[in-house]
């Protein structure tokens, strides 16, 4: 997201992680091969639609997470398992968004160059969005 020059308070992002992954567990129980675009907006639809009524700001929130998700993924395709399509992608990650691009081997003081003093909290940061799990971390960050 910050490669796109969204930026998002914390608690947000965690409402916009839990809205994208219900939109990927609607497309895959809807299971058709439609253009992503579409599915997001019946997503949507299907929200404003729900009974108890799902507040406006939480639909609102929704849209904001879809559209710049949307924007941010490329090679949408479909593939087909046990005779239902599922909706693939990938997401676009510019080498700038990485922890340390700059820098490929250590210096003499074990520090990164170019990375600053925070390398080791935008890699650990990136880990965690990635899901590897803590053991994984606490060894790459040795």
């Amino acid at each position: 997201m910050q490669a796109q020059g969204v930026r998002v308070p914390e608690a947000t992002l965690g409402w916009w992680s839990w809205y994208l992954q219900e939109f990927i567990r609607y497309a895959d129980r809807k299971g058709e091969r439609v253009e992503v675009k579409f599915l997001a907006q019946e997503f949507v639809r299907s929200l404003e639609a729900e009974r108890p009524p799902v507040k406006a700001f939480r639909v609102d929130q929704t849209r904001q997470a879809l559209t710049v998700f949307l924007r941010g993924i490329e090679n949408r395709h479909w593939e087909s398992h046990g005779g239902r399509w599922r909706a693939r992608f990938r997401v676009k990650a510019p080498v700038e968004s990485a922890p340390c691009a700059v820098a490929t081997t250590p210096s003499r003081g074990g520090r990164f160059e170019g990375c600053g003093d925070d390398w080791d909290e935008k890699m650990r940061r990136e880990m965690r969005v990635r899901h590897y799990s803590i053991r994984t971390e606490q060894t790459y960050l040795q």
